[in-house]
């Protein structure tokens, strides 16, 4: 375990969500600091090697807070910050990510929550690096990925994944999705909505 230092105004702002997602604060910072990485290149796209370091910053005055190696739930904070819960009426994004500038939202629905889509490869699996993380042994580290083309259609492709794929009871290597349609990742049932 590591620790590090957290801005006394992020605190408060930590701990809300926390208990509003039911997500540990140490997994909410670990999805943040590695989607932040990522989004601005540190990290390269599809995967959790990294980039040249460079050297850090310093840290803002606060407590120290330790950080978990991988976070202890199955949510997920999407590429370009954006992420939703339960518990909340509206998703909370980061108004510079991608999606925000298209008009219409992708949106999965899982059975206890939902999650934007953001960006052109959107990388789902049971691995932290994912931009979906799916807790389940029927579900592959990197199970599939969802592809949004800059027509705005949407393909969904598994990338060899143990458990399959599924739609409509067949198992698929690739589809191109629409609005409404439902599938499966393994034996996580999702369905895909335009809004």
């Amino acid at each position: 375990m590591k620790t590090f230092t957290v801005s006394a105004q992020l605190e408060p702002l930590l701990e809300r969500m926390s208990q509003d997602m039911a997500v540990p604060v140490e997994g909410l910072v670990n999805q943040a600091i590695f989607n932040w990485a990522k989004l601005h290149g540190y990290v390269e796209p599809g995967g959790a090697q990294p980039v040249a370091p460079s050297e850090p910053e310093e840290p803002e005055t606060s407590r120290a807070m330790p950080v978990a190696e991988e976070p202890e739930s199955d949510w997920k904070l999407a590429s370009g910050g954006s992420f939703s819960s339960p518990h909340l009426e509206q998703p909370v994004s980061d108004s510079t990510a991608p999606s925000m500038l298209k008009q219409r939202q992708i949106v999965l629905v899982l059975a206890e929550r939902e999650v934007v889509v953001d960006g052109e490869r959107f990388l789902v699996g049971r691995d932290v690096s994912c931009d979906l993380t799916i807790d389940s042994p029927r579900i592959s580290r990197q199970h599939a990925v969802i592809r949004v083309g800059k027509d705005g259609g949407v393909e969904l492709e598994d990338l060899g994944s143990s458990n399959g794929t599924w739609y409509e009871g067949k198992r698929i290597e690739r589809r191109r999705l629409v609005d409404g349609d439902g599938f499966r990742f393994g034996d996580t049932e999702v369905r895909i909505e335009f809004r």
